[in-house]
This record gives C-alpha cells, sequence and structure tokens, in this order.
C-alpha cells in the first residue's frame, strides 16, 4: 500500500499551506516527482528553525521522490526581505561562499541515504543567476512579474505603511527566487518548491512564472515557522538564544537540554513534527501521559533523544545522555575522575583557564554563564551561582588549587540547568 505522503505531512503538521492538494496528492500517488527547497546562507550554520523543511524534506527522500536542494549563494546577496521591518544589511561575497560550503555540508549530512544516492542533488543559484543580464531577465521573465501581487505581502504593505524606503533590489529578492523554480522545472523537471511559511508569497509567484515562462503547472508547499516567545520570526543573525545545528555554535549538551525542557502544551506536537516516530505511537504515549502512566520529562527525554541522534548521531547522544545522568542525577561528592574526562568530551560547555587563580566574575563572563561582571556579581549576591555545588561565595571570589576537583577540573552551576566545567591548564 503506498503512503499518502501528503497527509502524512499534514498529521505531522509538518504542512501549513499548499497548493491544488487534490491534484498534488493524486500526482504523487500516481509517480515519483522531484522537488526542490532553497537555504540561503545567511549564517555560517543553518538553526532549529531549519529542522522543520529538513524533516519534512526528508520524508519525501525516505518516500523514494527526487530532492533538489538549491543553496542560494546568488540570492543570499540581494537579501530576503520576508518577515523583515529593517532594511537588509548587504552581506560580504566571501562570508556568503564560506557559509554556502558550510550549509552544503550540513544538508547532506542530515538528508543523504546510502540506499538512494541518486535521489538527492545540491545545486548552487549563483551558478545561473551570475549569468543573467538585466535585458535578458526584464524581457524573458520582467514582463511576467506581478508588482501587484508583491504590493499586497504583508511586509510591503507594513513598509509603505510606515513610508520605509523600498528599492527595487527588495522587489527583486522574490523575482528571483521565482527564476529559480523556471530554471530549475526547465533542467531538472521539478514539479514541487518546500518553504517556510514566510515564503507562500515568492512560492506563488514562482508558481505563476512557471506557468507563464514554461507552460507548466507546479505545485507548492510551505512549513510552519519556528517563533520565538514574543511571535516574530527566529531567524539566523538576529538573536542571540538561537539553537544552532552546529556542534560549535551550539554545544551538543545545550542541544539536548533545549529539547529536554520543552514545555508539556508542545512535547506531542514535537514528537510528530522532529521525530520518525509512528503517528499511532506518539498518541500512545500521549495517552499514557494524559493517565499520568508516565514519569515527569519522560517525554521530553524521547523528544530528546530523537532530534539529538538525527542532528549529530548516535555517539554524541550517548555521551549527552551519560553526561547529563553525572550533572544531574550524582552527588558532587561521588563524581570520578572518569566522570569528569566524560563530561570534557561530552559536548557541554567547557571552559578552559590558563592562569593558577582567577576571579570568579571574569570567569562567569568568559564562560558564557553571565554577560557582563554586574551580571555576574547579581547572580552571586542572589545565590544563583555555585561553584562544585557549594553556594555562598563572595563576588569577589577568587578560584584557585582548593577548587580544583582531581586537580583539573571544577564544575560551576547556574541556577537549576546551566552548567559549566572548567577546565585548567597549569
Amino acid at each position: 500500500m503506498k503512503i499518502d505522503i501528503i497527509q502524512e505531512l499534514f498529521s505531522r503538521g509538518l504542512i501549513s499551506k499548499l497548493t491544488d492538494k487534490d491534484n498534488l496528492k493524486k500526482i504523487m500517488q500516481e509517480k515519483k516527482i522531484n522537488l526542490y527547497c532553497g537555504f540561503d546562507p545567511t549564517a555560517e550554520s543553518l538553526h532549529i528553525g531549519h529542522l522543520v523543511p529538513l524533516l519534512c524534506l526528508k520524508h519525501f527522500y525516505l518516500s523514494g521522490h527526487t530532492l533538489i536542494i538549491v543553496i542560494g549563494q546568488g540570492t543570499a546577496l540581494i537579501g530576503d526581505p520576508s518577515f523583515k521591518e529593517k532594511n537588509i544589511k548587504l552581506l560580504s561575497h566571501g562570508s556568503i561562499c564560506n557559509w554556502t560550503k558550510n550549509i552544503k555540508k550540513q544538508i547532506k549530512k542530515f538528508l543523504f541515504c546510502k540506499k538512494n544516492p541518486s535521489k538527492l542533488h545540491i545545486l548552487n543559484n549563483y551558478f545561473w543567476l551570475k549569468n543573467l543580464t538585466i535585458l535578458n531577465f526584464l524581457r524573458k521573465i520582467g514582463i511576467y512579474c506581478s508588482i501587484n501581487k508583491l504590493l499586497n505581502k504583508e511586509i510591503i504593505k507594513t513598509k509603505l505603511k510606515n513610508k520605509c524606503h523600498l528599492s527595487l533590489m527588495t522587489f527583486s529578492y522574490s523575482f528571483l527566487q521565482g527564476y529559480d523554480y523556471c530554471f530549475l522545472n526547465k533542467k531538472y523537471n521539478v514539479s514541487l518548491q518546500i518553504g517556510g511559511s514566510d515564503q507562500w508569497g515568492n512560492i506563488t509567484l514562482g508558481i505563476d512564472l512557471v506557468k507563464h515562462v514554461n507552460k507548466k503547472s507546479v505545485y507548492g508547499v510551505t512549513t510552519p515557522l519556528m517563533l520565538r516567545s514574543n511571535g516574530s520570526k527566529l531567524g539566523k543573525s538576529d538573536d542571540d538564544n538561537v539553537i544552532w545545528l552546529d556542534k560549535n555554535k551550539t554545544s551538543v549538551y545545550d542541544f539536548y537540554q533545549f529539547w529536554m525542557n520543552c514545555a508539556d502544551a508542545n512535547v506531542f506536537k514535537f514528537l510528530k513534527m522532529f521525530t520518525f516516530l509512528k503517528i499511532s505511537d506518539i498518541n500512545a504515549l500521549e495517552k499514557k501521559f494524559v493517565n499520568k502512566q508516565i514519569k515527569p520529562f519522560e517525554i521530553q527525554k524521547i523528544l530528546a533523544q530523537e532530534i539529538t541522534r538525527f542532528v549529530h548521531g548516535k555517539h554524541k547522544l550517548n555521551l549527552v545522555q551519560k553526561a547529563t545522568e553525572i550533572l544531574f542525577h550524582k552527588n558532587i561528592l561521588n563524581i570520578s575522575e572518569k566522570d569528569l574526562i566524560l563530561l570534557s568530551n561530552s559536548g557541554m560547555n567547557t571552559y578552559n583557564i590558563f592562569k593558577k587563580c582567577m576571579d570568579i566574575k571574569n570567569i562567569l563572563v568568559g564562560s558564557g554563564l553571565s554577560t557582563s561582571k554586574q551580571n555576574a556579581k547579581n547572580m552571586i549576591l542572589c545565590s544563583s551561582i555555585s561553584i562544585n555545588n557549594k553556594k555562598n561565595i563572595s563576588s569577589n571570589y577568587i578560584l584557585s588549587h582548593s577548587d580544583k576537583l582531581y586537580q583539573r577540573y571544577t564544575l560551576l552551576k547556574k541556577g537549576k540547568k546551566n552548567f559549566c566545567l572548567l577546565v585548567w591548564n597549569n
């Protein structure tokens, strides 16, 4: 029996909107298709917001459809105005080029499957956009580019209302993305585009362009956005609290703990979206949860395990699970040197010290547990900081040899959940 992939994605909450649902479902029941999704390299790593389209794509891939991933090096030079009230800040060509390489590696790691290597292609739109001349673009494509539709986008309406500057470049991004769809449809027979819900206007504009330029009917699907608590879009460049998929930007430990701290109200929704567990199994877990047959945080643990394994692999997951067990369930007096070595290799936040002694405020700032010395002082005065489980420390405390465990390690803790392992190198 063939899986109804569209219905499966709907049931997982991975589809926000789609065009011509009935025809798209019919086509996908009859044959395998080529679909694409674009990722602009506007930072050196993808973040958890990108997991939504990535997992949506993975479902298509595992169902035998062919993925065309477009790294938007060309469009990143212009910048996407979607959901941005401020004007775009142009990024350097060199940065975009380097970030393109990083993001290509990440996407290949998440999507590649040895069983179907020919079903994944990663392209760079810079290589076809750089050859466009403005005269040819305007004559062949520009005539079909509807300014009327762009003016109906909420972000454009807001800018017009606030009398913001609207440049030609602001409008160009949507049309270049539409051109991508035309190019991919013609050269690779792509018939479906996947994108975040903020890309709905760009996707439908691309569908119109393909219809007029290539005389073909194509489709679009959008996935829900990961939003901050204030309802704004999670971005790569404007939020200090982004959870990155690169372990060098967000440690594996912090990544795991982010999902462990998921609210009960979201945990089952996230299990459906971010894991490949069967819907029936998730519903059974939810029933047990409602009937209080499951221990607190047991569901969050399953969620954290599944997502961490997908993003960072089984080995890193095992390390971070052991680290969590040590930090939350072992008395500091029972921690062995072997435990501390494991913690230092687990991906948790570590801070190397090359002096014989060091002021606690400087350590808190340097380790990232505090944003400033004043903030560090306030946390100490509120008894939020502990050294090897000991609180009641002075804001002028100097860490020295007596604070070392096994003459090399110190466990620093902020509140109940934020840890940092100090590693003394002297």
